[in-house]
């Protein structure tokens, strides 16, 4: 189906296509640095917190997908967008040792891809039948 010049390219792969491109686009780095937060009690969450004061934004727990939770990844994704100056302090800052989460500006291109396109399967579930 072809609206107004958008093609679905990933209906046109291969299913293991598909499952290779979602391995690729799957926010891995975002994942791993909420485990790393919530598991440090004493050291990444409170300078998580500490971050999030100083930035003046309000203090939450970043979200994480769950891979039984439906929609998990977009609230991640949102949460990571609406946060991102929270999660490049603690990617940046030495001391804490999280450089290999940071996120690099095609990256968090590609957040923002992603998060539209889940964005879009979010309003859709919610419509009601």
């Amino acid at each position: 189906d072809d609206d107004e010049g958008w093609v679905d390219e990933v209906a046109l792969l291969s299913e293991n296509e598909r499952a290779e491109l979602m391995r690729n686009i799957h926010p891995i780095k975002l994942h791993k640095l909420t485990f790393k937060i919530l598991h440090s009690t004493t050291i990444l969450l409170p300078a998580w917190k500490s971050i999030l004061k100083d930035l003046k934004l309000a203090v939450r727990i970043m979200l994480h997908d769950v891979s039984t939770c439906w929609n998990s990844t977009y609230d991640m994704l949102n949460f990571a967008l609406e946060y991102w100056k929270g999660i490049d302090a603690m990617t940046d800052t030495r001391k804490l040792g999280l450089g290999e989460y940071e996120l690099k500006s095609n990256e968090w291109m590609l957040v923002k891809q992603l998060h539209d396109v889940l964005k879009v399967c979010d309003v859709t579930c919610d419509m009601p039948t």
